[in-house]
């Protein structure tokens, strides 16, 4: 029997059909993409947002905005070149930073914080605004079950909160998730009717947006208690990202530490691997000659009074926290230097965080904080003053006489209206008698 043979006829037939069926694909999928971006949704599970098919379809329910203001947040980093401190990391971020605090030793600051941002997600932010910002300090927020993600909730976020770019398209290939990448086809198929600067924050119950990219949560929401113990586990390629990271940032001549935001106490047993992870981390920081800082072994904060939830921070907790960051960072010769701050100014770190020890009722930890504060400066009428407070409060009646006389000696001219209402208080408690004042200078700029 002859051999059967395929002719050049039938090579160029073939050739022919899968070239029409690639061009048929490369119209036909942006085609569909492109009216599933465009078709609402049918009504579903009550929602009262507007979601289109696409969305519908995939699950990805993000809206502009979403729940951590990332569509502000992104806006406003533009304004942002040449800050002091960049803080990086998830919600745990945003809600552990406050940005006056570290304002009042004159530092910037901008909080790149989003959504369960994974260090895959960070890495592509970095590349694309680390430039722009130019920090001399970054502080990367290591939320443990984050780490356990893929990146693909933070992408979505990110995808449709912030302006398309090629950082994006690389971030949705990152993920290995074909959701991603279809959801970038929809995000810029979709600009064409709705560019990115006609979309609005969702008006939605939220706490607190604060210039600079944190938020300030309110008091400790007491939430059923739920979570069982159980095992986190990292996947490599996150920890992979991780180390990019700080290659990344140390190359650009930024100091760089890593940051374990504390979690009330009750939250702790409920990772089971906790020491293993860290250790982890630990030693990844430790091979790149970075500091690692887990502020679960050195807790300062209260379940009832610091927190928002069992993740967060309320605003009393991210104050007190933030004095934390600085008080390690002024104990380091080289991070001292890269921000250019005074080590006396170190004073400022303790007297507010006494006051926000105050703040809270919690005037043993504030009496310590005022004495650090005076052994560097010790002619603070100010912190005198704060100090006698407390020492009143606690029925440390002599410390707060003496306190009260320093305040007097060291008044500041725009405080010397309270000499007098001082001097009242000190013969009241030198007579065992009890008289308040109505108003106190220390708390202002706390």
């Amino acid at each position: 029997m002859p051999r059967s043979s395929i002719s050049n006829s039938d090579i160029i037939h073939l050739l022919r059909r899968a070239g029409l069926f690639v061009v048929g694909l490369v119209l036909i999928y942006p085609a569909t993409i492109f009216v599933m971006s465009h078709t609402p949704a049918p009504d579903f599970n009550d929602y009262q947002y507007e979601y289109n098919l696409y969305q519908f379809v995939t699950h990805n329910y993000t809206l502009p905005g979403g729940f951590g203001y990332t569509l502000n947040r992104y806006r406003e980093i533009e304004e942002y070149q040449d800050i002091d401190i960049l803080f990086l990391g998830s919600s745990r971020c945003y809600y552990s930073f406050a940005p006056h605090v570290f304002k009042r030793l004159g530092l910037t600051t901008f909080n790149m914080g989003t959504p369960s941002q994974t260090p895959l997600n960070t890495k592509y932010l970095l590349k694309r605004y680390f430039d722009q910002l130019n920090p001399k300090l970054t502080v990367f927020e290591v939320n443990l079950h984050t780490l356990a993600k893929d990146g693909v909730e933070s992408f979505y976020d990110l995808m449709i909160n912030t302006p398309m770019a090629w950082e994006t398209a690389q971030m949705a290939l990152a993920t290995q998730h074909p959701h991603a990448v279809n959801a970038v086809v929809s995000r810029a198929l979709s600009s064409i009717t709705t560019p990115h600067d006609k979309f609005e924050m969702q008006d939605r119950p939220m706490d607190a947006y604060l210039p600079g990219g944190a938020v300030v949560a309110k008091n400790f929401n007491q939430e059923h208690f739920s979570e069982q113990p159980a095992d986190v586990h990292i996947p490599d390629v996150q920890l992979e990202y991780l180390d990019d990271i700080i290659r990344m940032v140390r190359e650009r001549g930024s100091e760089l530490i890593l940051v374990v935001a504390p979690v009330p106490k009750e939250w702790q047993p409920i990772i089971t691997n906790y020491t293993e992870i860290t250790t982890k981390i630990k030693n990844l920081a430790a091979g790149h000659g970075v500091r690692f800082y887990d502020f679960n072994q050195a807790m300062t904060l209260d379940s009832r009074t610091d927190f928002k939830d069992f993740h967060h921070l309320n605003g009393n907790g991210a104050k007190i926290f933030s004095y934390d960051i600085l008080d390690s960072l002024l104990d380091v010769p080289d991070y001292r230097r890269a921000l250019k701050v005074d080590p006396l100014l170190a004073a400022e770190v303790y007297a507010g965080r006494g006051i926000a020890f105050a703040d809270k009722g919690d005037y043993g930890r504030a009496i310590d904080d005022y004495h650090k504060a005076l052994a560097l400066s010790p002619e603070s009428g100010m912190v005198q003053f704060n100090r006698a407070r407390a020492c009143q409060k606690v029925g440390r009646i002599a410390e707060a006489i003496a306190a009260y006389r320093e305040f007097i000696k060291f008044a500041p001219e725009q405080y010397t209206q309270y000499i007098e209402p001082v001097k009242a208080q000190i013969a009241a408690l030198e007579g065992s008698q009890s008289i308040g004042l109505t108003d106190h200078p220390g708390r202002k700029g706390s």
